[in-house]
């Protein structure tokens, strides 16, 4: 079930892969966590496995480092970036879920949503310096 959820991750085309590697990667990312607070109560299974392993979150992991390598990153350096980037994702997205009925926390879903995305760019520029 955890792997089937990031089925619903749109992927770059090859196009964008060569054109806009880093808004690719970005794209993916911004993706991936809005499909786990689509699905909030599997966000603690994410952690506990820390990620999914399956199909679909291979095929991630293929797309991603295609990407990561078109900006230049060998494989050691592409796997670690990736590795961070769903950590933060994750993370984020841990933070953010509220289930059903939760209540609607301290920090709004606006700000922590632009938070992610601040962390988000802030990771990508680090890893292409």
């Amino acid at each position: 079930m955890l792997d089937d959820v990031l089925g619903g991750v749109a992927l770059p085309t090859e196009e964008d892969l060569r054109r806009d590697p880093w808004g690719a990667v970005r794209a993916i990312m911004l993706d991936s966590y809005d499909v786990l607070l689509a699905h909030p109560g599997l966000v603690p299974a994410y952690l506990d496995r820390q990620g999914a392993r399956g199909v679909q979150a291979q095929r991630l992991g293929v797309v991603t480092m295609r990407a990561l390598g078109n900006v230049g990153l060998d494989e050691v350096a592409a796997r670690e970036a990736m590795r961070v980037l769903i950590v933060n994702t994750v993370g984020f997205a841990a933070f953010s879920a509220r289930p059903e009925g939760a209540d609607a926390g301290v920090i709004g879903a606006d700000e922590l949503r632009r938070n992610f995305e601040k962390s988000l760019d802030w990771l990508l520029a680090g890893i292409g310096s």
